[in-house]
C-alpha cells in the first residue's frame, strides 16, 4: 500500500491542536484540582467528627435540614463586632474558618496592626483596600462605626455581636488586662477590691503618676467596656437619656445580640439567622483562664460593679430580656439542635485534642492551650489546628493570602498566555 505523506503545514497544524487540547485539559484539571484540594483540606476533618454521632434519626435530621436550607441562601457577608472578654475570640474563630472554607474576602487592619483602629472608631484608613474590592467579614476588634461600616461593607451585610454579663465581664476584663499591676495596686491583698475603695482617686493617681502612653489603650475597658466597644462616649457614661437612645438603636442596626451565658444557644441562632450549616459553627473554647484564677464575689463587688457599670448593665439587661422572649420563641428543632451542636463539639475534642490540660502566659495570666493529638492525618490534623488559631495567627494567615489571591485576580495569567508560552510561533 502506497502511504502519502501529509503536507508540512498540516501536519503542524495537527501537531498545534494537539499541544492547545492537552494544554487546556491541564489547564482546566489543575484548576478543578485545586477547587477541590481546599475543600478537601478545610472540610475532611470536621466531616468526620459529623460521622461519629451520626444515627438513623440523624440522617432523617439531615434531610429535614436539606429541604430547609433550599428554602435559604447562606449570608456570607457579615459584621461582628467583637466585645471583650465576652467568649468573641471563640466567635471570631467560627468566622474565620467560614470564610476561609467559602474563599471570602476579611477586612485586614493596616501592616503591624492585629486591631481596626481600637480604642479608636472604626476608619476606612485602618484596613487594607483590595482594589476596591468590598469584604465580606469583619470580625477584628473594632470600635462601632455604622457610617463608615455602611460605606465599608456590602449593603446586605448582617450585624451581629455578643454581650456578658457586666459583673463577670469586668472582674473577667480586670483579671485578664492585669488592671491591678497598672494602676498601682498589685501589692494589696485584693486589688478588685482595693479599687472599689476609691476607684475615681485610684484613676486620678494613674493619670499624675504615670506615663499614659503605655496602657492607656487597655485603660478604655475599666468601665462600661462593652459599651464603649459599641460606641458610646465615656461622656454619656453617666446620662441615662443617651443610654437609652443608644440602646434603642443599638436594638434597631444589629439583626442578632448573643449573650455568652446561652453560648450554644447563640451560636444556633447565629446558624439560623445566616442560614448556615451546625457544622459551620462547631467549636472549642478560646482565651479560657485557669480556674483558679477565676473568683467568687460578695455581694458587696457585685454592686459595686454594677454601679460603676451602670450602662453596662442597661445594655445587658435589655438585651437579655430579648435574648430571652427569642429563645422561648422556639420550635423543639431549635432545641435539637442544640444538642447535636454539643455532642459534635464533643466529638470533635476527642477526636483532636490531646487530654492533658497546658496553660500558657499572657500578660502574667494563664490561659488554657490546645495540644492537638499526635497520628492524625494530615487534612484532619490541618481541620483541628484551624479550630485552634488566634485571631492574630488567623490575620496574618488572611493579609499573606488576600494579598497573594487579589494580586492574581488583577494580573492572572490567561489561557492564551498558558498556550503561548508552550506555542510561541502562534
Amino acid at each position: 500500500m502506497i502511504r502519502k505523506r501529509l503536507p508540512k503545514s498540516v501536519t503542524v497544524s495537527l501537531v498545534t491542536i494537539c499541544i492547545i487540547s492537552a494544554i487546556v485539559v491541564k489547564y482546566y484539571s489543575w484548576e478543578t484540582v485545586k477547587e477541590e484540594a481546599f475543600a478537601i483540606g478545610t472540610e475532611q476533618g470536621i466531616l468526620r467528627g459529623k460521622n461519629l454521632i451520626e444515627n438513623k434519626q440523624g440522617e432523617s435530621h439531615r434531610e429535614e435540614k436539606h429541604e430547609e436550607t433550599k428554602r435559604c441562601k447562606p449570608k456570607k457577608n457579615v459584621v461582628f463586632l467583637k466585645t471583650h472578654k465576652t467568649g468573641s475570640s471563640t466567635i471570631t474563630n467560627v468566622f474565620n474558618r467560614f470564610g476561609e472554607r467559602n474563599k471570602l474576602v476579611f477586612v485586614v487592619p493596616i501592616e503591624k496592626q492585629n486591631r481596626l483602629g481600637w480604642p479608636w472608631f472604626f476608619q476606612e484608613d485602618h484596613m487594607i483596600h483590595y482594589n476596591n474590592i468590598k469584604p465580606n467579614i469583619l470580625c477584628s476588634h473594632s470600635r462601632y462605626n455604622r457610617a463608615v461600616l455602611d460605606r465599608v461593607m456590602p449593603k446586605d451585610t448582617v450585624y451581629v455581636t455578643i454581650l456578658r454579663d457586666p459583673v463577670a465581664q469586668f472582674e473577667s476584663t480586670f483579671s485578664y488586662m492585669t488592671f491591678g499591676e497598672i494602676l498601682g495596686i498589685s501589692n494589696e491583698t485584693d486589688p478588685l477590691e482595693a479599687f472599689f475603695e476609691n476607684p475615681k482617686d485610684v484613676l486620678v493617681n494613674y493619670i499624675l503618676t504615670q506615663d499614659l502612653r503605655i496602657n492607656s489603650d487597655r485603660l478604655k475597658l475599666i468601665r462600661n467596656g462593652m459599651f464603649f466597644d459599641l460606641g458610646l462616649e465615656s461622656k454619656d457614661f453617666d446620662n441615662m437619656e443617651e443610654i437609652r437612645q443608644n440602646i434603642q438603636r443599638l436594638d434597631r442596626e444589629f439583626h442578632l445580640v448573643m449573650l455568652m451565658e446561652y453560648f450554644d444557644e447563640s451560636l444556633i441562632m447565629l446558624k439560623n439567622l445566616l442560614c448556615w450549616d451546625i457544622e459551620d459553627v462547631v467549636y472549642f473554647h478560646h482565651n479560657q483562664r485557669k480556674k483558679t484564677q477565676k473568683r467568687n464575689l460578695t455581694s458587696e463587688l457585685v454592686t459595686q460593679i454594677e454601679q460603676w457599670s451602670g450602662a453596662d448593665k442597661a445594655l445587658y439587661d435589655y438585651f437579655k430580656v430579648s435574648f430571652l422572649r427569642k429563645l422561648s420563641n422556639q420550635t423543639p428543632d431549635f432545641f435539637r439542635d442544640i444538642s447535636v451542636l454539643r455532642k459534635k463539639n464533643a466529638a470533635l475534642r476527642d477526636q483532636c485534642l490531646d487530654s492533658t490540660t497546658e496553660y500558657g502566659d499572657y500578660q502574667d495570666v494563664e490561659i488554657q492551650e490546645f495540644k492537638i493529638k499526635k497520628n492524625l492525618t494530615k487534612a484532619m490534623k490541618t481541620s483541628c489546628d484551624k479550630m485552634t488559631w488566634n485571631e492574630v495567627k488567623y490575620l496574618g494567615y488572611f493579609r499573606y493570602k488576600q494579598k497573594k489571591l487579589l494580586t492574581t485576580k488583577t494580573s492572572s495569567r490567561t489561557l492564551w498566555d498558558e498556550i503561548a508560552t508552550f506555542v510561541p510561533f502562534i
